[in-house]
């Protein structure tokens, strides 16, 4: 049997699923006085390509703002 090796390292799932927490917290934070917004940033979040870590990063860091922005 051929062993298949995934190019995600453990860093790169972690910093995957820090983002799609964020995703849901900032979700969460807007559901209710923005529906709108919220179900755009979770579609974005959705888009976002998990494999590529500079993706992920960008999108972690465009959450982060999002969040600062809604709790300000």
């Amino acid at each position: 049997m051929e062993r298949s090796e995934s190019s995600w390292r453990v860093g790169d799932v972690v910093a995957f699923e820090q983002m799609r927490q964020l995703s849901d917290v900032v979700v969460a934070r807007m559901v209710l006085s923005d529906r709108e917004g919220a179900l755009a940033v979770r579609r974005k979040t959705l888009e976002t390509d998990g494999y590529d870590r500079a993706a992920v990063d960008a999108r972690s860091r465009e959450l982060a703002e999002i969040l600062r922005e809604v709790l300000a």
